[in-house]
Order: structure tokens, then sequence, then C-alpha cells
């Protein structure tokens, strides 16, 4: 984690991180679910965040 990164990469970061120790020291597969879907979460809030950035480069196309 970076101090200058912005908080739902933060957030998304952690997520992973907390999702991945869980998928590797867990034998329940039960838990095995709920670490995937962690895991997935993280993936979403990582790319609607980075999404949400590009629209507000002075760049991108629907900016006009």
């Amino acid at each position: 984690m970076s101090a200058g990164d912005p908080q739902w990469l933060n957030i998304a970061r952690e997520l992973r991180a907390i999702a991945q120790t869980g998928l590797t020291f867990t034998a329940d597969r039960f838990d095995r679910q709920r670490y995937e879907r962690v895991r997935e979460l993280a993936a979403v809030d990582a790319g609607a965040g980075i999404s949400c950035g590009l629209r507000r480069h002075p760049r991108h196309p629907a900016r006009g």
C-alpha cells in the first residue's frame, strides 16, 4: 500500500491479500468459497475504481 494511492485501491489490495492468505491456509470448502468471493469483489472494486479514474482523465472520450 502506498500513502499516495486512492483509498479504494488500498481497500481492494487489502481484500485481495486477505483472500489470498485465506485460500492458501484453509482446508474448509465453505471458507474457500468465501475467500474466492472476497477475491472476486476486490477485483470488481479495483476495476470500478480504475474505470472511474480513466473517465476523469482529460483525454477520455466521454469527457468530450
